[in-house]
């Protein structure tokens, strides 16, 4: 695998609440996944359902940016959240984020 260097990765605090958001969140975009048979919708070049359904789960939020078309859901945590975002890029890939969000200097 040649010389591996670190990408962006997440860092937060580890408690047993922000554990199980995390858990939770994932555990709802694998239901989605398993139920709407993802890798076929994928394939078939209709990604976007799986963000149409998961706008219908419980917490989730839309958004579209210069990136593209998002859902996501967040954990309000100190002076900002943690956040879980499933997106549709412009060129029709599908990415999971997971970052804190924050006010710089708060």
């Amino acid at each position: 695998m040649g010389d591996l260097q670190p990408g962006k990765g997440f860092m937060g605090d580890a408690t047993e609440e922000s554990i199980d958001f995390f858990f939770n969140a994932f555990d709802e975009l694998r239901s989605v996944f398993q139920n709407l048979n993802a890798n076929e919708l994928i394939d078939n070049g209709k990604p976007s359902e799986l963000l149409k359904a998961m706008r219908d789960q419980h917490g989730w939020q839309t958004e579209k940016d210069g990136f593209g078309q998002k859902v996501f859901k967040l954990l309000e945590w100190g002076n900002g959240a943690y956040r879980v975002t499933l997106a549709l890029t412009s060129r029709g890939m599908l990415k999971v984020d997971v970052r804190s969000w924050f006010v710089p200097g708060a």
